[in-house]
């Protein structure tokens, strides 16, 4: 009788062990990057989208601006992931980004239509200085 007890749970453990092991084994590893990736691209074309609309930029511009946007997203998902710098390091590093893309941007741009991104930023920090 003894030992029948002591089977029960052992059997019982070997059960539950290879149950956990066969449903892990089925998951699928997802894609780290995925996610973030998609956020990226969903951003990028928020953005584009919105110069667009408040810049009147021409399908040439618009063109030119997907390759700008697809050149720097990368660096910037590559600082974000960098565990090893620190928030100052990192903060300082997307402002580098940050900086030279803004300048490939309004390279493309028009007289007119950099003034109107000047007038955009300034009304986007006004924004943020009420929250």
């Amino acid at each position: 009788m003894n030992r029948f007890l002591f089977t029960i749970p052992v059997a019982a453990a070997a059960i539950l062990a290879t149950s956990i092991t066969a449903f892990a084994a089925d998951e699928k590893p997802k894609a780290p990057d995925a996610p973030e990736a998609a956020r990226a691209k969903h951003a990028a074309g928020d953005r584009l989208k919105e110069m667009t609309e408040k810049l009147a930029l021409t399908e040439e511009q618009q063109g030119k601006l997907k390759e700008v946007f697809a050149k720097y997203a990368p660096k910037a998902q590559e600082v974000r992931k960098d565990t090893a710098l620190s928030q100052e390091d990192k903060r300082a590093k997307m402002t580098e980004i940050r900086k030279s893309e803004t300048e490939e941007i309004r390279a493309l741009l028009t007289p007119e239509q950099k003034e109107k991104m000047k007038e955009m930023r300034g009304a986007g920090k006004g924004k943020k200085a009420e929250k």
